[in-house]
């Protein structure tokens, strides 16, 4: 019986682990593409683990109410992360955005860029892990100035400034000396 609470317990600190993504997912940086490995054979190796458990109750007959409750505990929370793999607790943004503008690159790699009406922006970067920058802006006709206080990992620097191009079409950030920049498609509300 204490296996089968020690169990109960590793399935209700990976439950938690997995809601609570929101907390730590953006700063887990490459280590992003581990945790998601990690959590998947996790989910299959105690899914497997939870057959045999009910497996024993039914043909060895060990109907301990105890038991019971723990495999049913088990059962829910398990189909719960089976059903919401990215969890159930997701926060709402509560700022309201000014401007969201969002790329597609190779291998499916994502970049959205979050302007807010109080003046932060938020930038997150999902390729092969998860980066973010976090800052204050201030807007001078259709350029975007950035102050940024949160830089990207593996990165020491963000993007100086910005070019909004047509308010519904994209949006072009900058180093101080780059002539190409790099592009968002602007998303409309």
């Amino acid at each position: 019986m204490r296996k089968q609470i020690v169990f109960s317990i590793i399935i209700l600190i990976v439950f938690i682990l997995v809601n609570t993504s929101y907390l730590w997912e953006e700063n887990s940086g490459i280590f992003a593409f581990v945790f998601g490995a990690f959590f998947m054979i996790s989910f299959l190796i105690i899914g497997i683990i939870q057959l045999i458990n009910i497996g024993v109750i039914i043909f060895k007959k060990k109907f301990g109410l105890k038991r019971i409750l723990l495999n049913l505990f088990n059962i829910v929370l398990l189909t719960i992360l089976f059903f919401n793999p990215n969890g159930i607790i997701k926060p709402k943004e509560t700022r309201e955005i000014y401007l969201e503008a969002f790329a597609e690159g190779a291998a499916n790699c994502t970049t959205s860029l979050k302007l807010f009406k109080n003046k932060e922006f938020k930038e997150l970067n999902i390729c092969f892990g998860i980066t973010s920058a976090k800052g204050t802006y201030r807007i001078e006709n259709d350029t975007v100035y950035f102050d940024t206080k949160i830089v990207p990992e593996h990165s020491n620097r963000y993007f100086d400034f910005a070019v909004i191009k047509n308010k519904e079409s994209e949006i072009i950030r900058f180093y101080k000396n780059d002539t190409i920049g790099k592009r968002l498609k602007i998303k409309l509300k």
